[in-house]
């Protein structure tokens, strides 16, 4: 059943590649799955197959949030002046710095970082939030980031990417903290700072309060996504009550 619905979509989609040749000579790039069908993996994975065999790999497929009713919303921001934008990919893969369990093996001693939580870690690694031009499907990461262990959200949920984890707070006062936010143009970048293309370009400040005793608190930073903004938002969140937040330019991509 599938087989002949794909057959007729990959025919359609031939048609409409040969039409956009002829009018403008432009090689298309990229195929945008809409309709109740998108969300299938299969589909998906067969027009994956069919850009690799068919287009060379030179297009690659993307399917919208809420893709079943794509169509419909489209043809009423068609009609709408001026038109919105309803999403778009990210030309930088956005990070946070961080460290995970100290492995003897692979991290330097200089790199060592008792933690009075978790013990000793190694830092210089990076919790990747979005990866640059990828539709964000399942990614799982846990990473410490300097006092902070998270895990990444499988999805985008409300335009914000989640990291969840925790912060140990001191015993002695007030604290703040400066998270180091990277970017890089890589859809894959590596794990460390200092990695090839890997770039600080922010901090995020944070400030908590202390309690009596050095203990840990439920803590969140979010990455917010606003497609007709020209802006990168990040905040840090601990149940309601915000901690930290920064607003920095988006900083197109060189072509």
């Amino acid at each position: 059943m599938f087989d002949k619905v794909v057959a007729r979509a990959f025919k359609m989609v031939r048609e409409q590649i040969k039409r956009a040749m002829e009018e403008n000579k432009h090689p298309v790039n990229l195929i945008i799955l809409c309709g109740g069908m998108a969300d299938s993996k299969y589909v998906q994975n067969r027009f994956d197959q069919f850009c690799k065999d068919e287009l060379e790999g030179k297009s690659e497929t993307i399917v919208p949030r809420d893709s079943w009713s794509a169509i419909a919303r489209g043809a009423v921001l068609h009609a709408l002046k001026p038109s919105m934008v309803g999403s778009r990919k990210s030309r930088w893969s956005y990070g946070i710095e961080g460290h995970r369990a100290f492995d003897s093996n692979s991290d330097c001693i200089e790199n060592r970082y008792d933690c009075p939580v978790m013990g000793p870690r190694g830092t210089g690694y990076i919790a990747w939030f979005i990866h640059r031009a990828r539709n964000p499907r399942k990614q799982k990461l846990q990473l410490k980031v300097q006092r902070l262990i998270f895990q990444q959200d499988d999805i985008v949920k409300d335009k914000v990417k989640w990291i969840h984890g925790y912060i140990t707070i001191p015993n002695n006062g007030a604290a703040a903290s400066n998270l180091l936010l990277y970017r890089s143009k890589s859809p894959t970048p590596g794990d460390r700072v200092n990695g090839q293309g890997v770039e600080q370009f922010a901090k995020l400040n944070i400030t908590t309060l202390f309690q009596g005793s050095e203990t840990k608190t439920d803590l969140m930073i979010g990455h917010k996504i606003d497609v007709n903004e020209k802006t990168v938002q990040f905040e840090a969140k601990s149940g309601r009550k915000t901690l930290g937040r920064i607003e920095v330019e988006y900083k197109e991509d060189e072509k």
